[in-house]
């Protein structure tokens, strides 16, 4: 019985059933980083430069990740910035990532230990994400085509990898969940409200819907508690489900990004989502893509009537 059972683990963990959904985080992150590089360049001297506004030392940075502590000219910092925003373009586009990765996350991390006001939970979430990427292979296929598997130690590796990313997913779920179910708004329904009337979260023409509404800010409160509880137990329980998991959560992190702003915090989120999909949800995917474009071509293009092929 051991040794079945331990056979079973084996093959398990032998064979990679997700290689194009860490390609696709890959993708929504690098950009979300590339974002939060250029949306703080013009005032990257202002908050992480030599004579930023938060004095260095003033935050504790576990070495490596102190690189922007010990500087001590204005063209090192120029160089290690520019250095940094180079390797997340290098990094989104999937140039030697086996590299990149590690390099990218040394050097995007050391940026986030520089100057804490300026993240967010995504942000810490993507961190211990790409700490765990750096042992899995996140260019293993191109488009929608596997051209580079792991094998044999490197699958393991992999495998492992993806596991812990997705576990980690479900934790930032369940515990967004149930943290809410634990307030007052929330349980109330009021808090999309609250949420929405703020000038930070404000965006104009989204936000009056939810709070000139109480019914839909209502019914959206209730949704979501039972979107990010119920996370885990739509993953794990089979494939249709998790398609389905996969599908709200890039919903609703959209519906983040539209009414709330939350662009690069939404970017990250929908790239973690679309991970839990493995390569036969993604071939499945694919063909009903394929099949939609059929129809839409056939509704564009419908041949004249009497010119029909006959049967």
């Amino acid at each position: 019985m051991i040794r079945s059972v331990w056979g079973a683990v084996e093959r398990g963990s032998l064979h990679v059933t997700h290689t194009r959904g860490p390609v696709v985080f890959r993708w929504c992150a690098g950009v979300a980083v590339l974002l939060e590089y250029l949306l703080n360049y013009q005032q990257r001297a202002f908050l992480f430069g030599i004579d930023a506004f938060m004095p260095i030392g003033a935050v504790e940075a576990t070495p490596p990740l102190d690189m922007y502590a010990n500087l001590s000219s204005p063209w090192q910092f120029e160089l290690l910035f520019h250095a940094g925003l180079a390797l997340a373009f290098l990094w989104t586009i999937g140039w030697r990532t086996h590299l990149t990765t590690p390099l990218n996350l040394l050097f995007w991390a050391s940026l986030r230990a520089r100057n804490s006001t300026v993240w967010g939970g995504g942000d810490a979430f993507l961190q211990l994400a790409m700490f765990y990427l750096c042992f899995a292979n996140v260019a293993a296929c191109g488009a929608w085509h596997v051209r580079r598997p792991p094998r044999g130690v490197l699958a393991v590796l992999h495998n492992a990898s993806v596991f812990l990313c997705i576990f980690q997913l479900c934790v930032v779920y369940i515990m967004a969940g149930t943290w809410k179910l634990q307030g007052t708004t929330w349980p109330t329904g009021t808090a999309l409200y609250y949420a929405t009337r703020t000038g930070e979260f404000h965006f104009p023409g989204v936000s009056e819907l939810l709070y000139k509404d109480p019914s839909l800010s209502t019914i959206m409160c209730y949704g979501t508690i039972l979107f990010q509880v119920g996370f885990p137990f739509l993953v794990f329980l089979n494939e249709k489900t998790r398609i389905l998991a996969a599908s709200m959560g890039v919903v609703f992190h959209l519906g983040i990004a539209t009414a709330m702003g939350l662009t690069t915090f939404a970017a990250i989120l929908i790239g973690a989502d679309l991970m839990i999909l493995g390569d036969a949800e993604y071939v499945r995917i694919e063909s009903w893509l394929s099949r939609f474009r059929g129809w839409c071509r056939g509704l564009v293009f419908k041949p004249a009537k009497g010119l029909e092929n006959p049967r």
